[in-house]
């Protein structure tokens, strides 16, 4: 037995001095550039010290939406246009153009907008530019495109945490395998993508065609981008993704899209390592802007003759009343808290700029306005606002209204975190908060032990909206509330309501990531409750009681006024 116990404890000995010297050699011998510290991302730490968005949202300086005699430049794409790592925005590629067409044609006389958006496909580029871009009068519109905007994807290693992850020798025999497969799969996926009439390819196809037919109907050219994808750990191997660019320049023809790819500049640099932004990041670097703004500059034809204007027209604000060749809002008038939302986004919601910076709370993250279809969501009594906060600990406090629109209560709460570099979501259930409202505003407390960067609410505000379908105005609607003093305790209420007719009430929510439920306010502070419409009824049960003293609900109702009432709209 003793025998039995001693060749065990020589093997296991064996088996850590052969473990540890593994390690060694592996330290020594074995640097993978993905484990050197130097390469490692923090992307939030990186936005915060580099990234300044204008009163749209963008990466660019302050710009109005009226033209100035320029000759306009909308510039669309995902990170790879935004600039991504490049530390000062006045070098990605679509400032830099701005400068180099400024030199040639006469400065102040062209504008590039670098409206691009870290993660964006092709769909959200296509919407930026229906929302907004319209309203800039371009006479030019680029879209950068990469590979990713075909494939759709990019499988990235699913890595885990734990005790053994420091370790070298696990990093090779198991993460490392991880990474391999990952890679694998996406190169599969890319390969299935770039096939002569892939899903992916006609989708694209689908999307670009009515890109196309959108600016030209506004007079405006559309230009695709088309940027090389090299593998950061070899890039001066053999190019892999050829098929890409031969299936974008078909593409283009075929649509009769001009189309500027930089396969043929940046095949040219003989040391592709001097493209990228490091051996674990494909993203261009600055000399790969620099070149990218050169070529497209030089390749694309502009005629400063050949303006687009921005033809203002009036209508009135009436159901049925249809505008003449509507294009986009520009304004409406008196503009107060009135919202817009167009039915060519179906049953999705439509991301609005908020072209006022002065509520924003981060200097690299901008806020939206979304809006939906008349009573067609529940959930949405009036809009929404996608509003970033930074963390200062776990309590919130927003005032009671934002961006000129009245609060109306909190849809969802999503905190960001990170753990070694990356960015995590944690959605915040409703029965982890409290949340209250007084005079000075709303207050937002989150019971949580993890540590916060920032929060993204989604925040319910009272508006006044109108639907256009095609060019004309189909419907009208407000955000109408509901008070009523509670006597005692009780755990049932039923409420008449203002309405009339069998329209479909949208009522509040508060969303986590798989739960939904109603919300009321009592005695101001928000509270979950099941609500139930019975003809023009609210039957409202709350599990536990419901406390002596005011509840308040908010609901979508329809909206009516006289002509001589009607508001304004101006459009283009």
């Amino acid at each position: 037995m003793k025998n039995i116990v001693l060749k065990f404890i020589l093997l296991l000995s064996g088996l850590i001095i052969a473990i540890l010297i593994s390690e060694l050699l592996l330290r020594l011998f074995w640097n993978p550039e993905y484990l050197n510290n130097k390469y490692k991302r923090d992307d939030l730490e990186w936005m915060k010290k580099n990234v300044v968005l204008n009163n749209f949202g963008y990466r660019d300086e302050n710009v109005n939406l009226k033209k100035e005699n320029t000759f306009r430049i909308y510039s669309l794409g995902d990170s790879y246009t935004f600039g991504w790592y490049i530390n000062d925005g006045k070098k990605a590629y679509p400032n830099l153009m701005e400068s180099k067409l400024g030199e040639k044609l006469g400065l102040g006389r062209v504008d590039v907008i670098n409206a691009a958006q870290p993660g964006f496909t092709i769909d959200e580029e296509y919407d930026r530019y229906l929302n907004e871009g319209i309203l800039f009068a371009p006479e030019i519109i680029t879209v950068g495109i990469n590979i990713y905007d075909l494939a759709g994807r990019e499988f990235s290693p699913n890595i885990k945490r734990n005790i053994f992850s420091n370790l070298r020798i696990y990093e090779l025999l198991v993460n490392n395998s991880i990474r391999k497969r990952s890679t694998q799969n996406t190169e599969n996926e890319i390969l299935s993508a770039t096939e002569e009439n892939s899903p992916q390819l006609n989708k694209l196809k689908d999307t670009l065609s009515k890109f196309r037919e959108s600016t030209q109907k506004n007079g405006s050219r559309l230009v695709l981008i088309v940027f090389p994808n090299y593998n950061p750990s070899n890039p001066n191997s053999e190019y892999k993704n050829s098929s890409f660019h031969i299936q974008l320049n078909n593409l283009a023809n075929e649509l009769g899209l001009e189309i500027i790819d930089l396969f043929e500049p940046f095949n040219k640099i003989d040391d592709k390592a001097r493209l990228i932004l490091n051996p674990t990041d494909p993203h261009p670097s600055e000399f790969a802007n620099e070149i990218a703004a050169e070529y497209i500059s030089e390749k694309l034809s502009i005629d400063l003759k050949n303006s687009t204007s921005q033809n203002m027209k009036e209508s009135f604000l009436l159901v049925g009343e249809e505008f003449d060749s509507l294009n986009a809002i520009f304004d409406i008038s008196p503009r107060e808290d009135w919202v817009y939302f167009n039915r060519q986004f179906g049953l999705g919601t439509q991301k609005n700029y908020l072209n006022d910076i002065k509520d924003r709370k981060t200097a690299y993250m901008a806020d939206y306005l979304k809006t939906a279809k008349a009573f067609t969501h529940q959930g949405w009594p009036g809009a929404q606002v996608e509003y970033n906060f930074p963390s200062t600990g776990n309590k919130l406090e927003i005032g009671n209204t934002l961006y000129v629109l009245p609060v109306i209560g909190i849809h969802q709460v999503a905190g960001y975190y990170r753990q070694s570099g990356a960015l995590n979501t944690e959605y915040i259930a409703f029965e982890d908060l409290l949340i209250k409202r007084d005079e000075s505003g709303i207050s937002i407390e989150v019971n949580s032990p993890l540590n916060f960067d920032f929060f993204r609410l989604l925040v319910d505000v009272g508006v006044r909206q109108f639907d256009i379908e095609g060019k004309r105005v189909v419907s009208l609607f407000k955000t109408d509330v509901i008070e009523q003093e509670l006597p005692q305790m009780t755990q049932e209420v039923t409420l008449d309501l203002k309405s009339s007719g069998d329209i479909n009430l949208s009522l509040p929510t508060y969303s986590s990531y798989d739960a939904t439920t109603n919300y009321i306010w009592l005695n101001d502070q928000m509270v979950e409750a099941n609500i139930v419409r019975k003809n023009n009824q609210l039957e409202i049960k709350s599990s536990d009681f419901f406390d002596r003293g005011k509840i308040k609900i908010y609901f979508s109702n329809e909206l009516n006024y006289p002509p001589e009432e009607a508001p304004k709209v101006s459009y283009i």
